[in-house]
């Protein structure tokens, strides 16, 4: 799971890119050492959060029940992972979370469950077919 850490100027491009696209589709967001956006969906609380020179960004989906935690290695793939998350956003909750899992992981990206933001536990992911 050992990535080289993003650059300054990469750090400021994801954050950059997260910004425009999350924000775009009405996502609340905070900018400062690092990235946090939000969403409600009324089926879930969906949050993305990034640390800045990291490799990847973390997932979030919590609804009443449950939650789970993505961590996921973007590398050039930002906008396809954003596609995925972007697009599915309205119909995610925890019946949906695997299905939405399979589609990340088709996006070519490194996919973990995590337990918390802190990505305790991480256990990667492959797709089921």
């Amino acid at each position: 799971m050992t990535q080289p850490s993003l650059s300054e100027d990469e750090s400021e491009a994801t954050i950059s890119r997260l910004s425009e696209r999350l924000e775009a589709a009405d996502w609340g967001g905070t900018v400062a050492d690092d990235a946090s956006f939000a969403v409600d969906t009324g089926l879930a609380e969906l949050d993305v959060v990034y640390a800045r020179r990291r490799p990847y960004l973390t997932f979030g989906m919590h609804t009443e029940d449950e939650e789970g935690f993505l961590q996921v290695f973007f590398g050039q793939r930002l906008d396809a992972v954003l596609d995925v998350i972007l697009d599915g956003q309205d119909n995610l909750d925890a019946e949906s979370w695997n299905d939405f899992i399979e589609r990340l992981l088709a996006t070519g990206v490194q996919v973990f469950s995590v337990q918390d933001y802190t990505g305790a536990d991480a256990k990667e992911l492959r797709p089921l077919s």
